[in-house]
């Protein structure tokens, strides 16, 4: 039986996006809560309202940052965020000082564009991992600056 070419691509696609999200699922969302991810929220925008959301499933929030005390607060009360109230999550609104921390193991970026590879930089230098919204930076200086701060940490 022969494939069409749209039924190929479609099938690839779906397993493309499938096999990675299986995998990371079945290891960061262990039954073992000593095998979750810490995580950490900088910008508590609308735009990283679902990136949280969805991170909250293989992941435990301990910090969120924003300049706006208030939208932090709100991420910190959030119940999907705060394990139903169980965890408090610490509100920061220098990212630096949040970064400090040595029980942060991911950061999500949900910031401005034009913050997204100062906090990259910075989260790199902290020894954290970094999920980040598109665009990653907005020059290619930012993209060799980011790149060479990647290969610093090999």
């Amino acid at each position: 039986m022969t494939k069409s070419r749209r039924r190929f691509l479609k099938e690839t696609a779906l397993a493309t996006v499938a096999c990675p999200y299986l995998w990371t699922s079945s290891r960061a969302s262990g039954r073992d809560k000593n095998s979750r991810l810490r995580l950490a929220m900088i910008g508590c925008g609308g735009k990283g309202r679902d990136d949280a959301q969805l991170a909250a499933q293989h992941g435990d929030f301990v910090a969120v940052c924003d300049v706006q005390r208030s939208r932090a607060r709100q991420y910190a009360e959030n119940r999907a965020l705060n394990g139903n109230g169980q965890r408090k999550i610490d509100l920061y609104s220098d990212h630096r000082e949040m970064l400090d921390r040595d029980d942060i193991d991911a950061v999500i970026c949900a910031t401005p564009d034009h913050w997204h590879t100062p906090i990259y930089v910075d989260a790199l230098r902290a020894g954290k991992h970094v999920y980040g919204e598109k665009p990653m930076t907005l020059t290619v200086d930012e993209v060799k600056n980011l790149r060479r701060e990647a290969q610093d940490l090999k």
